[in-house]
């Protein structure tokens, strides 16, 4: 039997159809803009529009809101989003020993996957520095495009040093190299190192990662140079890398 996930996270419902198989047979992701029940609807029915059987279908819920969907379907199956990581490594990409993890508004960092215990991990949940909207926001402020932006860093010749902390602190580092002339590639640059940064540092808890690394979330899945970075600072070599297909949707 088929089988549907559904994520609402704190900026995007995603929903996703597999087979018994593990295939993934339809999906579809939406900014809920604070509306998540009726967004999750709205995508409910869509799927409906492409198998009119997915009614009977077992539903998977997690993310960050997903409890507030309880109220009015309670019969849903809940996993929360580690637990979710954890299984999906175990089960699409084994290899993996640790886990970066980046969202619209959280970052999450797993290691120790292979010990038959729970994970050690860290999560960043109160602060959107590091997060898909602190791209979108440094993006704004570049003038830039999300879709433009990995290609620009690829240009950088240099890195100038930003606060990877929050969006506001990052504004008083990226606004003056702007008005000294800085080139926007250089600073774009800056932007994903000091997201590298924040993670290895304040995710990681100085731990040394080493081992497979597994890459998921929204930001990492578009954005290549930002894996990138991560890869370089790290010192990963192609055979320590699992970028998992449709890494986006794998919680």
């Amino acid at each position: 039997m088929n089988g549907i996930g559904l994520d609402c996270g704190t900026a995007t419902v995603k929903l996703a159809m597999l087979s018994q198989e593990r295939e993934l047979l339809w999906f579809k992701s939406s900014a809920h803009h604070g509306a998540a029940v009726q967004t999750v609807r709205a995508l409910l029915g869509e799927l409906l529009q492409a198998d009119s059987n997915a009614c009977g279908y077992p539903v998977m819920l997690t993310g960050s809101i997903g409890n507030r969907l309880l109220d009015v379907c309670p019969g849903l199956l809940t996993l929360g989003d580690i637990p979710a990581i954890h299984r999906g490594i175990h089960l699409l990409a084994p290899k993996a020993k640790s886990v970066i993890e980046i969202g619209s508004q959280s970052a999450r960092f797993l290691t120790a996957l292979d010990c038959g215990t729970p994970p050690r991990f860290a999560v960043n949940e109160h602060c959107a520095g590091g997060t898909g909207s602190f791209f979108e926001d440094q993006m704004s402020r570049l003038g830039l495009r999300i879709e433009d932006y990995s290609e620009l860093v690829a240009k950088a010749r240099s890195i100038p040093r930003l606060s990877g902390r929050c969006a506001v602190f990052a504004k008083t580092d990226i606004q003056p190299l702007l008005n000294e002339g800085a080139a926007k590639e250089d600073i774009a640059a800056s932007v994903f190192q000091s997201v590298v940064n924040q993670t290895i540092s304040g995710l990681a808890c100085g731990r040394r990662i080493t081992g497979t690394v597994a890459f998921l979330g929204g930001p990492l899945n578009y954005l290549s140079e930002l894996r990138q970075r991560f890869i370089e600072t790290l010192g990963l070599t192609e055979d320590k890398i699992v970028f998992p297909v449709n890494s986006h949707l794998f919680v």
